[in-house]
């Protein structure tokens, strides 16, 4: 059965060992510019703007895969966009679907996205993560 980690292994196609036999073997390493979305500003107005207002500077929590789990805690500083009907509206009202990338994946080029349909649940998961670090690095057992 072909899946998306076939899609985005560094492996040769000839390794593959899914139902596309290597012919979608690693396409997710080769999207381009545009696929990967576009810097989303405050400019742009609307529920993109508040949502950045909102969010910029917060720590959330990846589910990308890292090299630890405090690795998994990134700080939002950029969100990118793509057109998207069920996206947050900008100034003129269109559309975008708005997420942040991982800026600590465990492999170069599989940064995870996280949407603002997610963003929320993400940055409460971080509040609660640091709290379990503070509460295990402060030596305290149950």
């Amino acid at each position: 059965m072909h899946n998306s980690r076939c899609e985005n292994s560094k492996m040769p196609p000839e390794k593959c060992r899914c139902s596309c036999k290597g012919a979608l073997h690693g396409i997710g390493n080769h999207k381009k510019e545009e696929d990967l979305g576009i810097l989303m500003t405050e400019d742009m107005g609307g529920e993109v703007a508040e949502f950045i207002r909102k969010y910029k500077g917060a720590e959330y929590y990846c589910f990308g895969t890292h090299k630890s789990e405090h690795d998994a805690i990134h700080v939002a500083e950029n969100f990118y966009g793509y057109e998207h009907d069920g996206g947050l509206a900008d100034k003129n009202g269109k559309r975008w679907w708005v997420f942040v990338r991982c800026t600590k994946p465990r492999v170069k080029g599989l940064e995870y996205e996280t949407s603002f349909m997610h963003f929320y649940g993400a940055v409460e998961k971080a509040k609660i993560e640091r709290e379990a670090q503070a509460y295990t690095e402060s030596g305290q057992t149950e």
